[in-house]
């Protein structure tokens, strides 16, 4: 996938989300931020799409990323850590991966501390 959309996801990340499919789940990282609510996890302020780990990933970059999501179904929020990098032949970025990882609970944890 590249920014216009997400071309494979797995079970996993379709769930987390509120996807029936990673049909369903292909769009633009921008309209899918949207829906999902994508904010920064310590500031809880939107994340400009370009700002984001997908985008930054296909950009040449490697990132770490906490944000707050929105369930697109139950409307819950959750903490997923995207974890994000391109994907290159030789020089050229051709795709970029990311892993989700749900650190709600731990997340919530550490608060409670």
């Amino acid at each position: 996938g590249g920014p216009e959309g997400i071309t494979l996801a797995n079970r996993a990340a379709l769930d987390q989300l509120g996807f029936a499919s990673a049909a369903e789940l292909n769009r633009h990282i921008g309209t899918l931020a949207d829906e999902i609510r994508t904010r920064d996890f310590e500031s809880n302020q939107p994340i400009p799409v370009e700002r984001q780990a997908f985008a930054r990933a296909f950009g040449g970059e490697r990132i770490v990323q906490d944000v707050r999501v929105r369930h697109r179904v139950t409307g819950e929020e959750r903490v997923v850590r995207c974890a994000a990098a391109p994907v290159r032949v030789g020089e050229r970025v051709i795709g970029a991966v990311a892993v989700n990882t749900d650190v709600t609970e731990q997340k919530r944890n550490e608060a409670a501390l």
